[in-house]
């Protein structure tokens, strides 16, 4: 990127980031290809300072079709975003891409990150009718979390930022993504018996367990001396069974 400064993969920075990225995106086994960080705005340090007593997160946004334009002017003007109380910003903490389906291998995706000082927020119960960019921001808060009715299998927190100076783009991340080994958190199997989320999968039982139902199932009856002799020997025989992590199991 022009006039931006890369961030060498050897410093901590890079590390973090690229670790943040993988979260976000709820890679379990995926990696990434080519990436390549650069740091957009230097003044990240000052911006912490400024928020110290404040509440402030990172996030991360998907550049697409939809806000590519966006993307190149907040570039340009290092970092800085057209944001005010007749134009707020709506910036989320968490997952960006809920469907392991919408990532292609042959495609560079660009993330922005972006460090935001919340501040103190009011909650706003998000309607299906509400135009979030008309919520007002009340005196005395610094931004608005919406809480959704809606349940979700993915992790999100949305806040509507109201000023430009409570945000500030501090790298921009281009990278491809290895689609073979991408797979969402929403897509690990369920236990047999109580449907959680799954922990071991059993080569004997070829079956997914979770770790309270893998122990039941697999573990010795602590009641052994009341067992008759058959049942002796099929506990002892789910004792030696073998268990992997799912992701592990090759089983996906």
């Amino acid at each position: 990127m022009k006039d931006a400064a890369e961030v060498p993969s050897s410093t901590e920075e890079y590390q973090r980031l690229e670790y943040s990225l993988k979260l976000n995106l709820r890679l379990v086994n995926g990696r990434f290809k080519d990436m390549k960080i650069y740091q957009i705005n230097s003044s990240s340090v000052s911006f912490a300072e400024r928020f110290m007593d404040r509440t402030q997160i990172e996030t991360m946004e998907m550049v697409t079709a939809a806000n590519a334009d966006t993307f190149e002017t907040l570039t340009r003007l290092r970092g800085r975003l057209n944001i005010s109380r007749n134009s707020p910003k709506k910036f989320t903490f968490g997952t960006i891409v809920e469907n392991a389906d919408d990532i292609s291998q042959d495609q560079e995706y660009t993330f922005c990150v972006f460090r935001v000082g919340v501040g103190k927020s009011y909650v706003h119960k998000v309607s299906a009718n509400d135009d979030i960019d008309s919520i007002p921001l009340k005196d005395g808060y610094d931004s608005v979390y919406l809480e959704s009715g809606d349940q979700s299998r993915v992790f999100q927190m949305q806040y509507m930022v109201y000023h430009a100076d409570n945000v500030i783009l501090t790298h921009v991340i281009k990278c491809r993504i290895d689609v073979e080994e991408f797979r969402a958190y929403g897509d690990i199997p369920t236990c047999k018996i109580c449907q959680a989320n799954a922990h071991v999968y059993c080569e004997n039982d070829h079956e997914y367990f979770c770790q309270t139902c893998d122990e039941l199932a697999h573990e010795g009856d602590e009641n052994e001396g009341t067992l008759d002799e058959r049942t002796k020997i099929l506990n002892q025989l789910r004792v030696t069974h073998i268990r992997v992590p799912i992701q592990d199991s090759g089983n996906e």
